[in-house]
């Protein structure tokens, strides 16, 4: 039977745009390889990965090796022996993949059932600037519709990482609620994985909600539960705990003060 990824590693590094990354990915899942090492490797970014090579002789299937990986916090790299991998996926990918079937969420905006507050009862939060306590008034009707006269409110500034840009993120303008996180938004497995990385850090009750729009809720974290590092570090914290969530959520430090609807991890 022939194996479906062979086709697309063989493609030219200048033809592999959104499009073969697409059929890359699923013909993977469709797909059978070798395990180069049983144990994780520790990737030049610092995370672990299995790693996997694709041939013919491929005996492993792929479904059953994220089905191994998902709970465990871990990623898989393909083809490694290359002098640039076919593929990297993060953990965030992974489990994402698991629970969706996809890797990758291209419109995030249409994807109003995974919108992100659990039950949808969350408040909502303002404030002028993180750390300056606001207004605080109901949420409005439920789902992702937005709040109630949310012209009358000024939205919480944190500090924004992947999948936003790095630096200040600025809710003004936009119609939001926040509350904490559903299951479907971050899974109690993926929590667990990231209460372990918290408390690798010396960080034992790290403190999260969402902050919900029309379309995928940003994640924030509460950056007194973090130990109030200073602005400077918010980028790099952002873009280390990325590596845990699907590429398309937005991870946002904000003041506790800036936001109702808190909750430990």
């Amino acid at each position: 039977m022939e194996n479906p990824i062979l086709h697309w590693t063989d493609t030219p590094d200048a033809d592999r745009d959104e499009l073969w990354e697409d059929r890359f990915l699923n013909a993977l899942t469709e797909s059978r390889v070798e395990i180069l090492s049983e144990d994780p490797q520790i990737g030049p970014d610092g995370w672990p990965y299995l790693t996997v090579q694709t041939s013919p002789q491929g005996n492993e299937s792929v479904q059953k090796i994220l089905a191994w990986l998902a709970p465990r916090g871990i990623g898989l790299v393909v083809n490694p022996q290359k002098t640039y991998p076919d593929y990297i996926l993060t953990y965030g990918m992974i489990w994402y993949f698991r629970q969706t079937g996809r890797f990758i969420q291209r419109q995030k905006d249409s994807l109003q059932d995974l919108a992100g507050l659990a039950g949808q009862t969350g408040q909502a939060g303002a404030a002028g600037q993180a750390g300056q306590a606001g207004a605080v008034r109901s949420a409005g009707p439920s789902g992702p519709a937005g709040l109630a006269d949310p012209t009358s409110l000024t939205a919480p500034v944190g500090s924004a990482g992947p999948a936003g840009s790095a630096g200040p993120v600025d809710y003004s303008g936009r119609a939001f609620q926040t509350g904490p996180p559903d299951e479907r938004f971050l899974p109690g497995d993926v929590r667990k994985i990231l209460r372990e990385f918290f408390r690798d850090q010396g960080i034992f009750r790290a403190r999260i909600a969402a902050i919900q729009g029309s379309g995928i809720a940003d994640l924030a974290v509460s950056v007194e539960s973090l130990g109030k590092p200073p602005a400077r570090e918010h980028a790099g914290i952002a873009e280390a705990l990325a590596w845990f969530l699907p590429i398309h959520y937005p991870v946002v430090l904000v003041n506790e003060n800036s936001l109702r609807g808190w909750v430990d991890l």
